[in-house]
């Protein structure tokens, strides 16, 4: 327990005297902010006057966005609250933080500039227990992603209002609540007695009050446990707070919890060759003739590394594993969920419609397999994708290897892969290629199930949505030796979609057939029909 938090009591002389409060193990920047509000300190100056570094206290408008930051405190100044406060407010988030997730790596804001917050794996919105916050305390370990349980309380955390349903973002701000703890909408998280306006509940949650056996293995873990833990990278787009069951799998990883059943039925995994970081490829003769290459760096996302001349034979290389990775996975396709829609297919990308009708029905499996598949392999026209080959020999694009967002969760995890294990030579990068193959099956299955979910063409084929993990999780663990696999993980939850949850409108063999009445108006069929 830390004594900092004084309640100023204002007196005719208009000196102030302190009764010292208390904060509470894991206590928010928020959680404090909040109870400072209503101290007569802070009535008559804002937060931002009070305790502002000099760059934030020289800004003529409002404060700008990035200074309302709860996980940086970047507008603060830290001898001011020290002076203040006698409290060390930074120093002290920062050490929560950095025990909490400050050794993990992946995670949605990985990887994504020199804007992004250097912790990862931490809620945007103010998650909320509405059993602490009655006593007016919000802990750090609510921000945490992959806690969606109140530590304390054991109840379900919430991220925006129970009356209106509005989001709070985890910020200093007053754009969200009219007075602390008061919504907009009128709805009052804790009420306040403007006589005595400080709980005497404040101070009262510490560590001896987790109840989550889960949590307190977490807030254990030793150095040992979590150098083990920054070898796990987890899939970008996963989204935490929805795949509560990624922190049984981290602890299982650092071994400081065992798993109560067998591990095979919770997650699989498969590992590489121990030592494949070393196996040498047998490049062409003649594949890097005319190429000065230089040890491939980090990705800049500014600048493609495919304008580095030696690296282009290499990305030449991994788009065709992409594609032959994508290519394996349609033929899976057509031989398991799709084996019954067949003749749907051709007759998709055939554009095959009656003539004496206004409408012809479109079968939902074709149509989620011809969008899956012109997106990943970036083709322009929907009924090129079972006829059209791939041409690979000029394509050494970085766009090409890519799943057509940015930051791109492949090349970010390619990323850490190279700043880990860099090229330094281009005919060792086996460990390269088996990263490709394995994460492109599990990214091109999820995309392959979010259009079976919704195959509507009105939406845009291709957002972080369709190929976000909620969930479920993938997660690749890299090798800490050199005698050691690189080991790719994923939740078992995460089957294929069974035959039965669409409806298809050529449900019998007969109907399957082409009718008389149907006509191709595929372009080149067109011209065929037209040629005289």
């Amino acid at each position: 327990m830390i004594p900092v938090l004084q309640d100023y009591l204002s007196i005719p002389d208009g000196t102030l005297t302190w009764n010292t409060r208390w904060i509470s193990d894991f206590e928010s920047p928020w959680s404090i902010f909040e109870k400072l509000k209503y101290t007569n300190l802070a009535k008559r100056k804002d937060i931002f006057n009070l305790f502002g570094n000099a760059e934030t206290l020289n800004k003529k408008t409002i404060i700008g966005h990035k200074n309302h930051d709860l996980y940086k405190l970047s507008a603060f100044d830290e001898l001011l609250f020290d002076q203040r406060l006698g409290f060390k407010l930074l120093k002290y988030n920062e050490t929560v933080l950095n025990s909490l997730v400050g050794f993990l790596r992946g995670g949605e804001d990985y990887e994504k500039g020199s804007e992004a917050s250097e912790y990862h794996f931490l809620e945007k919105n103010l998650s909320i227990c509405m059993h602490c916050i009655k006593d007016g305390f919000h802990s750090l370990l609510h921000q945490v992603e992959f806690i969606n349980l109140c530590p304390f309380h054991n109840s379900p955390l919430i991220n925006h209002c129970p009356s209106c349903k509005r989001e709070i973002p985890y910020e200093l701000s007053d754009s969200y609540f009219e007075h602390p703890y008061l919504c907009y909408c009128g709805f009052t998280f804790k009420k306040i007695d403007s006589n005595s306006p400080l709980s005497s509940l404040w101070g009262k949650y510490s560590i001896d009050d987790i109840k989550n056996s889960q949590v307190l293995n977490w807030l254990s873990l030793g150095e040992q446990e979590k150098n083990e833990l920054e070898r796990v990278y987890i899939y970008p787009l996963s989204k935490m707070s929805k795949t509560p069951q990624i922190l049984t799998f981290l602890l299982n990883v650092s071994q400081k919890q065992k798993s109560p059943v067998k591990l095979d039925k919770f997650y699989s995994s498969v590992q590489s060759s121990s030592n494949i970081q070393f196996f040498k490829h047998p490049f062409p003769e003649n594949s890097f003739k005319g190429y000065s290459f230089e040890q491939w760096s980090p990705i800049d996302y500014s600048i493609s590394f495919a304008d580095s001349y030696g690296n282009k034979p290499l990305i030449k290389e991994f788009v065709k594993i992409k594609s032959n990775i994508l290519n394996a996975m349609s033929n899976h396709l057509k031989r398991t969920i799709l084996k019954h829609h067949k003749t749907c297919i051709r007759r998709y990308v055939r554009v095959s419609r009656y003539i004496d009708r206004e409408e012809t029905p479109i079968c939902p499996y074709a149509e989620a397999y011809v969008n899956w598949k012109q997106e990943l392999l970036s083709f322009k026209h929907f009924y090129d994708v079972d006829s059209q080959p791939l041409n690979l020999q000029n394509r050494a694009r970085i766009s090409d290897l890519s799943v057509v967002i940015s930051p791109d969760p492949l090349l970010s995890i390619l990323d850490a892969c190279i700043r880990a294990f860099p090229i330094e030579k281009p005919q060792f990068h086996s460990h390269y290629k088996w990263l490709i193959s394995h994460l492109i099956w599990h990214i091109g299955k999820q995309l392959f199930i979010s259009f079976l979910r919704n195959p509507n063409p009105s939406i845009k084929k291709f957002t972080e949505e369709r190929i976000a993990f909620e969930g479920h999780f993938l997660a690749v663990l890299f090798p800490q030796k050199n005698n050691e696999p690189f080991v790719v993980f994923w939740d078992n939850k995460h089957e294929w979609l069974n035959d039965n949850i669409l409806s298809c409108p050529y449900p019998t063999v007969k109907e399957k057939r082409k009718s008389k009445l149907e006509e191709s108006f595929h372009p080149m069929q067109v011209a065929i029909d037209n040629l005289y």
